[in-house]
């Protein structure tokens, strides 16, 4: 590339006049995250992102000029990630929040016998959406509910496990947040949407209306077609004649779920969620309308770098278009014959990697802010105590429901034991 780029920001976008160069022009373009064609601009396109001007910037270098109304913004964007990063590292002695002191006083005060959850609580308020990748027993579920609070949500849907459900959140909400409108839907899937649709009519003025439901509710499958007359094409390739266009649909297992825009939206776990392939439970979350997205996870990579483009995806959508862009990005692509094969990150570019991850998560472990802790804490209702009184940590039991199918074979078993009793 020997002619100067220009790039500007339109709107939410930012357009770059990039020269043909014989086909070099068109596949640098493609090389960066999110790129478009506008035909009607005679520009390629990008989403409005600080990490899209770096990466503009690494692929254009000297030749790249930035109009004013993008400079003035990347600029604030920069001091926004200074700030950022600057949170990253403190202690969370010299941080403090607005809205938690004076709503929840005591979730304020627990908060404040762990400064660095503090530190979490703002790095939710200061971006839209974020990963709290915290090593498990720091206090995830606490930092993220004072989050919320400091962000203002007023309708909140969280995800999480199905032992989690009533043992963790409901227990944390009930005791720091009384006055919240909770609903935690349980039962059969009639029972289940009867709650989530009453919660959603009950508007009743709680500064805080929190649903949460199992993660496998959020299951939607994905239908495509050709045409009008509803042909179904080939589910992978999506192959229609070029005389019909390709129709998709999507029948939510829990349409209530999807029927409102909510403040926010959490995951807890989410590499259960989102790490993996398309499955019927990303493509759910995926489709979830929501102003504010939190995944919550004690292992944010799942073993893999390159899992992660799952989770900035959801969080990110118009900036992480394409996997396999992403890939090519960061990581080592090579060609076994059969396909391509993903290796390790390309080392000149650790460095952006770890930045553009640092825009999104905080990670923290035990031994770096709360080396008094043991190395694994267990949640549940305490079943045995010290010597001292208090509760033992290793020592809980979390306690059920039973759904309708187990409750059953527990009744005939309870009968037959009772009928043995009696016989001797």
């Amino acid at each position: 590339m020997t002619n100067t780029v220009y790039i500007e920001r339109v709107g939410n976008r930012i357009h770059a006049k990039i020269p043909f160069a014989e086909g070099a022009g068109p596949i640098a373009a493609k090389t960066i995250s999110g790129a478009r064609w506008s035909k009607q601009a005679t520009a390629w396109t990008y989403p409005l992102d600080l990490q899209v001007c770096k990466d503009l910037r690494y692929t254009f270098g000297r030749h790249l000029q930035i109009g004013p109304d993008l400079w003035n913004w990347a600029a604030q964007e920069k001091a926004k990630e200074s700030e950022m990063l600057a949170l990253r590292a403190s202690s969370g002695e010299d941080t403090d929040l607005t809205h938690l002191p004076v709503r929840y006083p005591g979730l304020y005060a627990a908060l404040m016998t762990r400064p660095y959850q503090k530190v979490g609580a703002l790095f939710m308020a200061n971006d839209r959406n974020v990963i709290i990748g915290d090593e498990p027993g720091l206090g995830k579920t606490l930092e993220t509910l004072a989050g919320l609070v400091e962000n203002q949500a007023r309708w909140v849907l969280v995800f999480a496990p199905k032992t989690a459900l009533q043992a963790v959140w409901g227990n944390e909400i009930a005791r720091w947040m009384p006055d919240v409108n909770l609903s935690i839907p349980g039962g059969a899937k009639g029972s289940r949407q009867k709650t989530i649709q009453e919660f959603l009519l009950n508007d009743s003025g709680a500064p805080m209306n929190v649903l949460v439901v199992n993660t496998e509710m959020a299951r939607t499958k994905a239908f495509h077609a050709c045409g009008e007359e509803i042909e179904f094409c080939d589910g992978k390739n999506f192959d229609c004649p070029e005389s019909k266009s390709h129709i998709k649909w999507f029948e939510e297992n829990f349409p209530e779920l999807f029927s409102i825009e909510w403040d926010a939206v959490v995951s807890d776990e989410s590499h259960n969620a989102l790490l993996g392939k398309n499955t019927q439970v990303r493509t759910g979350f995926v489709n979830l309308r929501a102003k504010r997205k939190i995944a919550m996870t004690g292992t944010p990579f799942g073993g893999k770098l390159e899992k992660f483009w799952g989770v900035l995806n959801w969080l990110r959508p118009d900036v992480f278009t394409s996997k396999w862009r992403w890939f090519h990005q960061y990581f080592e692509v090579t060609s076994n014959g059969y396909g391509h094969v993903i290796g390790g990150l390309l080392p000149h570019r650790q460095d952006a990697f770890d930045t553009m991850l640092a825009n999104y998560m905080l990670r923290r472990t035990k031994a770096e802010v709360a080396p008094d802790l043991p190395p694994k804490m267990y949640a549940g209702t305490p079943l045995a105590y010290l010597d001292d009184g208090s509760p033992d940590p290793t020592t809980v039991g979390v306690w059920l429901e039973m759904d309708p199918t187990q409750a059953k074979f527990y009744k005939e078993m309870e009968r037959e034991a009772l009928a043995r009793i009696e016989g001797g």
